[in-house]
């Protein structure tokens, strides 16, 4: 399944390794947004984790996919 992930402020762009092949672009406002696919909810709930235990500022989180 694939997600769209954005967390408020910039990221440096070293970062997409801690979030397991996800690509990194940064917005118009400033805020970061990551794509790439989770193999399952779990996955899923795991990058959410990370996010929150690195401090970051979740702002959307959207399936881009049905499969």
């Amino acid at each position: 399944m694939r997600y769209e992930i954005r967390l408020a402020g910039r990221l440096p762009g070293n970062w997409p390794d801690w979030f397991g092949g996800f690509t990194l672009a940064t917005g118009p406002s400033g805020g970061t947004s990551l794509t790439g696919t989770v193999a399952d909810q779990a996955a899923l709930i795991g990058l959410l984790t990370a996010i929150t235990h690195m401090n970051l500022t979740l702002l959307l989180v959207r399936r881009l996919d049905a499969q």
